[in-house]
C-alpha cells in the first residue's frame, strides 16, 4: 500500500490536510526545478544570453569538428602522400573526449556561485605544467628548449594574474 491508497482511510479533516501537504510538495518540487532550469538557462537581464552551458558546449564541438575538417580538406589531403600519411590511433578519439570533458569541468566550475573566473583560469591554464611535464619525462618530445620558453611565459602569464587577483 503506497502514500495515496492509506490517505484514502484518512478520516476528512486529515484527508484536506494531506492533499495540502501534497501539493504543497508539489510547488516546492516545481519551484526547484524552475530555479535550476533558470540558473542553468542564464537570462539576459541577469547577464547570460538565455542559453545551457552544454548545448553552447555541443555546439562548440560540431562547429570545431567542420572546421577541422574543412582544414583537413584543403590543407593536409593535397599533400598528405609527400609529407604525413594519416594513421589511425584510438589517442585521436581519447584526445577528443577527454577535451570536451576537461571544457565541461572548466564550465561547470565557473557555474558554481562564488567562482572566481581568475582562479580557476589559472588553475586551467596551469594544466600546460602537467601536459609538459609529461610530455618531456613520458613521451621523450624533442624541441624541448623552445617548448619550456613558451611554457615560461605562460607560467609568467599565470604569476601576472595572481598579482591581479590579490
Amino acid at each position: 500500500m503506497n502514500i495515496i491508497e492509506g490517505a484514502k482511510n484518512l478520516p476528512a479533516e486529515k484527508k484536506e490536510e494531506f492533499i495540502h501537504m501534497k501539493d504543497e510538495a508539489q510547488t516546492a518540487y516545481s519551484d526547484a526545478k524552475k530555479a535550476k532550469t533558470e540558473k542553468e538557462n542564464l537570462p539576459p537581464s541577469s547577464g547570460g544570453v538565455g542559453l545551457n552551458k552544454m548545448d553552447v558546449q555541443s555546439w562548440y564541438n560540431v562547429y570545431q569538428a567542420f572546421i577541422m575538417g574543412a582544414m583537413v580538406l584543403l590543407l593536409w589531403w593535397p599533400t598528405h602522400k609527400k609529407t604525413t600519411p594519416f594513421r589511425w590511433r584510438w589517442s585521436i578519439v581519447l584526445v577528443s573526449i577527454f577535451l570536451s570533458v576537461a571544457d565541461f569541468v572548466y564550465f561547470y566550475a565557473l557555474s558554481i556561485d562564488g567562482a572566481m573566473i581568475s582562479i580557476v583560469s589559472m588553475v586551467r591554464r596551469a594544466s600546460v605544467v602537467v601536459s609538459f611535464l609529461f610530455g618531456a619525462l613520458l613521451f621523450h618530445e624533442k624541441n624541448l628548449k623552445s617548448k619550456f620558453v613558451d611554457l615560461f611565459l605562460v607560467i609568467l602569464g599565470l604569476v601576472f594574474l595572481w598579482l591581479g587577483a590579490r
